[in-house]
């Protein structure tokens, strides 16, 4: 018994309106999901590190750059797959690597000028003033990180939590050693008595001559790190060189299995390479 036509035509019509409701809502769940992840990851980063811009415009410039930039890849390679897909995934993790080094540099911008605030912490106390005191001449003739975190910490103070707890949410935005040294010693000071000042003095000459220390050595390793780099990008940049002078040879490399293969064993060596000249080149002091 043959099945008439109209009822063949019917189910099809149905299934695929089935199959696009069911993309068309997944597709908004995920729009949704990407924006909300986008929008308050990005505003939770940029308010610790004080940049007040809006969240919203942020992710319409990253949409607009994840279509535009492959597009515009894609026409200057000519119709090359591999860069448009490079390109997108690169655009796609820009905001969080820029979130990383934005957080990173603003890290050690605050430690290199920890030790100078910690000086003229100690000036001020053995003047006569008070920590709170202290801290509130120190931001006010300070610029950059170190003025905005300790001016917070300071303004939390005044709405009446407690010197302890402010110094707490300092280090949890903050997040670094040097400045849990000086919380912990801080709070010690004050629990068991002893010459805050002279503290705060000592603990400044030890991060100078840290600094010191640790510029000695990023001076000394500077020429492995770039041998890490020669070594990571001569023979990826020898490959393009190779392949813009003879596409024709090079081509097998990126058209058949065997030179996919032989591409993934190159980027595992040049990865494991590039990671031991890094571990033999840092030197945690």
């Amino acid at each position: 018994m043959s099945i008439p036509l109209p009822v063949i035509l019917v189910v099809i019509f149905a299934g695929i309106v089935a199959f696009t409701w069911v993309m068309v809502s997944g597709s908004i769940k995920t729009w949704a999901s990407y924006k909300a992840n986008f929008t308050e990851t990005a505003s939770v980063n940029l308010s610790q590190m004080f940049l007040f811009i809006n969240p919203k415009k942020l992710f319409a410039m990253n949409i607009v750059a994840i279509i535009i930039v492959p597009i515009v890849i894609y026409f200057l390679s000519e119709g090359n797959v591999v860069y448009t897909l490079f390109s997108a995934i690169g655009v796609y993790i820009l905001p969080k690597t820029m979130y990383k080094r934005m957080a990173k540099r603003r890290i050690e911008t605050f430690e290199r000028d920890l030790p100078d605030a910690l000086s003229q912490i100690a000036g001020a106390m053995r003047a006569g003033a008070t920590l709170p005191m202290a801290m509130e001449v120190m931001v006010e003739e300070s610029k950059g990180p170190i003025s905005q975190e300790f001016s917070l910490l300071l303004r939390e103070h005044r709405v009446g939590i407690t010197l302890d707890e402010a110094f707490e949410n300092l280090g949890t935005r903050v997040n670094s050693k040097e400045l849990d040294i000086v919380i912990t010693a801080s709070r010690i000071a004050r629990d068991v008595g002893g010459n805050l000042a002279e503290i705060f003095e000592r603990i400044s000459s030890t991060m100078f001559e840290k600094m010191s220390m640790e510029g000695k050595i990023k001076a000394l390793t500077s020429q492995g790190k770039l041998q890490g780099w020669v070594v990571g990008l001569l023979p990826a940049g020898m490959v393009f060189a190779l392949y813009q002078m003879e596409p024709e040879s090079m081509q097998p490399l990126f058209d058949s299995i065997f030179g996919w293969g032989v591409l993934l064993i190159f980027f595992i060596l040049e990865l494991l390479g590039m990671l031991m000249i890094k571990k033999i080149v840092s030197i945690d002091v």
